[in-house]
């Protein structure tokens, strides 16, 4: 953790010290529309060493309100495939045939054709 006078009534002028400590928290983040998460977070500092004991913020309290916007859709592939199955009434493939199929962009008739070799 990085201190400084602001921050540590042991320190004086622009003097800066860098200590061991660790972060503990809880939150809470939802989705917003699927693009868009908002939420809660919380956690408390807590630092080692002699000047631990004059860290103003020593197990104090913090909390911070997250806003995050969905750059990367990850699963675009995955939902598009669930749909495709969904709209058609195929079973489900196991996962490890469906990743493949995803990988190498098989049409729906290749999918029946697995299908019906591998189950």
């Amino acid at each position: 953790m990085s201190i400084n006078t602001s921050s540590n009534t042991a320190l004086s002028g622009n003097q800066t010290e860098t200590i061991q400590g660790f972060t503990y928290g809880y939150g809470v983040i939802f989705d917003v529309k699927r693009d868009f998460q908002v939420g809660l977070v919380g956690g408390y500092d807590f630092a080692f060493g002699d000047l631990s004991k004059t860290y103003v913020y020593q197990n104090k309290n913090w909390f911070a309100f997250p806003l995050n916007y969905k750059f990367l859709d990850v699963g675009k592939k995955q939902n598009s495939f669930n749909k495709i199955v969904a709209e058609n009434k195929l079973l489900p493939l196991p996962n490890n045939i469906k990743n493949q199929l995803l990988i190498l962009g098989i049409s729906k008739t290749d999918y029946n054709n697995v299908f019906k070799k591998h189950c």
